[in-house]
């Protein structure tokens, strides 16, 4: 068996695939990218942000009425959570874009271009 981390050969399927009744064919020469991983995460961050922004909408409406300054260290909590929220709104954004891009990437390496 290999380690964790570790690549795996073409022997290793082969004997994995016999224990299973399979046969190891040539795809399982070629390392898997988890391109689907990325964008699921893609996916919870954009969901995360849209979340963050609707709380963002809300809180700053509701600590308007009781708060003459927001302030992400204000003594009353109700005026820290727009600068919260905001944040949160931020690094999920953030997050889906690198998730993004990564998977982006890593979908096209290797394909060659059409002649």
């Amino acid at each position: 068996m290999t380690a964790f981390g570790q690549k795996r050969t073409f022997e290793f399927w082969t004997m994995m695939c016999s224990l299973w009744g399979g046969e190891a064919t040539e795809e399982h020469k070629k390392p898997k990218n988890n391109v689907g991983m990325y964008y699921f995460i893609s996916a919870v961050a954009l969901l995360t942000a849209l979340w963050s922004l609707m709380w963002v909408s809300s809180s700053y409406s509701m600590a308007f009425t009781h708060c003459d300054q927001f302030g992400l260290f204000h003594e009353n909590p109700r005026c820290r959570q727009p600068y919260i929220a905001g944040l949160l709104f931020l690094l999920s954004g953030i997050s889906t874009i690198a998730a993004l891009v990564v998977a982006l990437i890593k979908s096209h390496r290797g394909k060659k271009p059409n002649q």
